[in-house]
């Protein structure tokens, strides 16, 4: 067996798994609301949670370094009916717009839906990723809290790891001093801009796939709306003390699942976390390009010698 028929079978036995696993959700949710159905759908739906309650918080930030984190906690201690509601929403829906992006990476490339016709939506939805992690990771910056201070300090190092910069970013961030506001306004940019980027590259991702759907059932829109929102009012998203360039943070609160680059570069190096993202782009954007397996042998069922006992169906996953 070679190579790529051995990586075409564990695919194969690995959608099987995710089959199995999508029908156990539409025992539970039927088939119409299943969201392991519908995920990419759901990932417009929060994208577009995510818009409108950023718009929302923009609205109401102050874009200075010495008012960021006053107008952002100043959000948080509001009562929900004036706002105070919209910046755990916005998190939150952060967190479920990545969690349902790589679902949906897995279940299409599980589907070896990267092939053919599929090639374009696929190439054009992989570097997508990389845009979302690096609005997300902006969006702590503009909190300006010692978690944000601790992300834009992490990130200036991580990136100083390449050799494009006349010199270091973290002299950026040496003393309070060094963080001007335009150097804050080219945070709220990443933060702002990428998203205008995202809109587009959704936009090309979409453009080979009749019918796409890019709305949920209502029920289901619903019911993801209402999750945020209950989970918002449980477990509020609170700033930190105010960022300190004299003290290192100790204890923070890391939202893992948006800035997991930052432990993983100080446990292992920036190097190695670069070529990890290097592989990993490569990987992605190459598997269209892969040749394509022998197609497998369709399994004939002889009527004549066959008593109905099954056992071929249940063994033989073609």
């Amino acid at each position: 067996m070679t190579v790529l028929q051995l990586m075409h079978s564990l695919r194969l036995r690995a959608m099987a798994g995710y089959r199995r696993l999508e029908q156990a959700f539409d025992r539970v949710f039927g088939a119409g609301l299943n969201p392991l159905r519908h995920l990419g759908s759901l990932g417009f739906l929060l994208f577009w949670v995510l818009a409108v309650s950023g718009i929302y918080v923009y609205i109401l930030f102050d874009t200075s370094v010495q008012g960021a984190y006053r107008s952002i906690d100043r959000l948080s201690q509001a009562p929900w009916y004036e706002g105070g509601l919209l910046r755990s929403v916005h998190r939150y829906a952060a967190d479920g717009f990545v969690l349902v992006m790589l679902a949906h990476l897995l279940r299409e490339g599980l589907a070896g839906r990267y092939q053919g016709f599929r090639r374009v939506p696929w190439l054009t939805g992989v570097p997508l990723l990389l845009l979302t992690f690096t609005s997300a990771i902006g969006g702590f910056w503009l909190c300006w809290d010692q978690l944000g201070q601790f992300s834009a300090l992490a990130t200036a190092e991580w990136l100083d790891r390449l050799p494009l910069f006349a010199s270091p970013l973290t002299r950026n961030f040496l003393t309070a001093a060094s963080v001007s506001d335009r150097l804050f306004s080219l945070l709220v940019f990443v933060h702002i801009g990428v998203p205008l980027l995202l809109i587009f590259g959704l936009w090309f991702h979409i453009q080979r796939i009749s019918r796409a759907a890019v709305f949920p059932p209502r029920p289901l829109a619903a019911a993801t709306v209402a999750t945020l929102c209950v989970l918002a009012l449980a477990v509020p998203v609170r700033s930190h003390a105010p960022a300190d360039m004299a003290i290192v943070p100790t204890q923070l609160q890391l939202d893992w699942l948006l800035l997991f680059v930052h432990p993983l570069t100080y446990a292992t190096s920036g190097e190695t976390v670069w070529a990890l993202l290097g592989v990993s782009m490569v990987v992605l954007l190459g598997l269209p390009f892969l040749p394509q397996p022998a197609p497998v042998p369709v399994a004939v069922v002889d009527a004549d010698n066959c008593n109905g006992c099954r056992r071929c169906f249940d063994d033989c996953p073609y």
